[in-house]
């Protein structure tokens, strides 16, 4: 969580000063260590990554013993932060559907507050609003 948002939670709390060469150290640390037990590891932030791990496990169960899974990146990420702070959510490939549907347009990795607010105003609240919309609706008069 970021720290203002910490402080206005607990605002008699203890904040010791931010050091950035430490941080990345040990983020480089983590990061080769990742990389060890991954196929392929692309870094998002100092504290993020994506792990491809399909060429050591055989089914999607071995890959949600690693640390969580989803079928792909984009789901990967949302499911990341499904249940934060220490939440672990494994999005199985026959869940997806169930999963996305009932989530606020404001979950999809990508949209900020200026989409979220245009889909709003287009009466769409949730994913499964969007999959239930046709095309033409969303790009509106002439395309994209």
């Amino acid at each position: 969580m970021p720290a203002a948002t910490a402080h206005r939670l607990c605002p008699h709390g203890v904040f010791l000063p931010v050091d950035g060469r430490k941080y990345r150290a040990a983020s480089e640390q983590v990061m080769g260590i990742l990389a060890r037990h991954a196929d392929l590891l692309e870094r998002l932030s100092i504290d993020e990554a994506f792990l491809d791990v399909s060429g050591r496990v055989a089914d999607f169960r071995e890959a949600e013993a690693l640390a969580g899974a989803a079928p792909n990146k984009f789901l990967a990420k949302l499911a990341s932060d499904l249940d934060k702070p220490d939440g672990l959510v494994v999005i199985r490939p026959d869940q997806v559907e169930q999963v996305l549907a009932p989530l606020p347009v404001g979950k999809l990795w990508g949209v900020g507050p200026k989409t979220e607010k245009r889909l709003q105003d287009l009466g769409l609240r949730t994913i499964g609003d969007i999959a239930r919309t046709p095309p033409d609706r969303l790009w509106g008069p002439g395309g994209r």
